[in-house]
């Protein structure tokens, strides 16, 4: 198989290991329990993630980049959760709206609006949506803190995207068969369901993710072998597996979606093409004619069918259809920017955009009330003000910039990094990180550009391999006569 070429000592510490099998189980555990994002899901997975936290401090004298001070670290990268648990706080004492009884009916009253100091909506809803946030997030810090173990970082991306790429095809399957049960045992809540997942667009933006990352595993895999050897330890059921997770992306996605999954792809035939050896003619002007071909045509077809940009693509009886028009998205837009204007500074707190939305919404949908933005980005600005959002970006984006500054850059970091700016463009115009899943894979893989750069490079010829031990003179001279061993290669 195709660890077998490169080797695995394991994790240096138990309280690495116990960090590897915890990002293991939390990824799982978003994608098991319908994305995350299914209502009775989020208090026992944010739980778990906030288990991250308990096996940083259990082992932290393990580690040897902050075992002087663990707090202090720990602090200066927790400081997004802080920042939002303050607001929290303090908006405890100016509720924008109150809950009034009346009839034996519950209504809500808008009684503040336009002021610069914290507000908490709904204690309950903001509470859970920052908990469940603080959960993922800390889950994933412990990518950036504690892994330094190449052939471990390695392992929790192949073991998460094998599972990817089963949920792909029990999706396909559950669509053939045109089966209402979800792995099996489970049925669907309703018809929009692809696998697992509640939304198409949800699914195709966390396959895109990992689509990615097996395309740049892949590509190490292959930049340190021979392709027939890569063939022949199994890279034929890798290359299966993101042709299924593309697939998958292609059929359940928007034109966006499709536009990104030909970047993903464009360029990675093109990155294959300029380091395919100059005597390989034939292959380097496939490869580039490919990546050529890939890119025009995802982009032409964009332009194409630009109206529906934000829409599926593809509606057939196997696949659902969902998704609004640009123009109907324009409209939130419209109601969602006002909704910001009035809370600039502090938002209207976690979890509180469909709440608030109830009194902003012009568009008219008889008693329905959108519940997200169509736009991550706006809801961001809308649930936590310019202060809660710069505190979450920043963290991500100083990562970002260290790795700019680092003398050398490996090609799996690039391409984990350019995969998660695709999932940003799809994070304008739409909602993938509402799905907890996809929210933990993204930071998981963008933290972990940034470690696979600067933990050492692990190298099949570095590894000690058994010698021959003599223990008499008879054995020495034996040894003396014989014939010298043919070097390793």
């Amino acid at each position: 198989m195709l660890e077998e070429e490169f080797p695995s000592p394991g994790p240096k510490t138990q309280g690495e290991r116990a960090i590897q099998w915890h990002l293991v189980a939390f990824g799982l555990a978003t994608a098991l329990l319908f994305a995350g994002a299914a209502y009775f899901s989020q208090p026992y997975l944010g739980a778990f993630g906030w288990i991250g936290l308990v096996i940083y401090f259990w082992h932290s004298s393990e580690l040897p980049d902050h075992n002087t001070h663990p707090l202090l670290t720990l602090s200066a990268y927790l400081l997004p959760f802080i920042v939002c648990l303050a607001v929290f706080i303090t908006g405890l004492w100016n509720p924008p709206v109150m809950e009034v009884e009346e009839g034996g009916i519950t209504y809500l009253l808008l009684h503040e609006v336009r002021s610069l100091s914290p507000v908490t909506t709904l204690p309950r809803d903001n509470w859970m949506a920052i908990f469940l946030a603080g959960g993922i997030y800390v889950s994933a810090l412990n990518m950036l803190l504690v892994i330094s173990a190449e052939d471990v970082a390695r392992r929790i991306l192949l073991i998460l995207g094998i599972f990817a790429t089963v949920l792909a095809a029990i999706g396909f399957l559950q669509a053939v068969l045109q089966s209402d049960r979800l792995l099996g045992f489970i049925y669907a809540p309703s018809g929009s369901y692809f696998s697992i997942f509640p939304h198409p667009h949800g699914w195709a933006s966390f396959a895109l993710l990992w689509t990615g990352a097996m395309i740049g595993l892949g590509s190490h895999y292959i930049r340190h072998m021979r392709l027939q050897t890569f063939l022949d330890r199994g890279g034929i059921w890798f290359i299966v597996a993101t042709l299924v997770l593309a697939a998958s992306v292609a059929l359940t996605g928007t034109g966006l979606h499709l536009l990104c999954l030909s970047l993903l792809l464009g360029l990675a035939a093109l990155d294959a093409s300029y380091n395919t050896s100059s005597r390989k003619k034939f292959a380097k002007l496939v490869l580039g004619l490919g990546g050529f071909v890939i890119l025009t045509g995802g982009i032409a077809t964009f332009a194409l069918y630009l109206p529906r940009a934000t829409e599926s693509l593809v509606h057939t009886n196997l696949i659902p259809s969902v998704g609004l028009s640009f123009q109907e998205q324009l409209l939130i837009y419209k109601d969602a920017w006002q909704l910001f204007l009035d809370k600039p500074v502090f938002g209207w707190g976690a979890g509180s955009f469909r709440t608030m939305m109830t009194f902003y919404q012009e568009t008219e949908l008889g008693t329905s009330v959108y519940q997200a933005a169509h736009s991550d980005a706006l809801q961001v600005l809308v649930e936590y003000g310019l202060v809660g959002a710069f505190a979450w970006i920043s963290v991500p984006a100083l990562v970002f910039i260290r790795f700019l500054n680092l003398k050398t850059h490996r090609p799996l970091s690039w391409y984990l990094f350019g995969t998660c700016s695709l999932g940003l463009l799809l994070a304008l115009v739409g909602f993938p990180f509402r799905f907890p899943a996809f929210a933990f894979s993204f930071l998981l893989l963008w933290f972990m550009a940034y470690r696979w750069s600067v933990i050492p490079h692990l190298k099949t010829s570095d590894i000690l391999r058994p010698q021959l031990v003599f223990t008499d003179e008879g054995s020495r001279r034996r040894r003396s006569h014989a014939r010298p061993p043919r070097p390793y290669k």
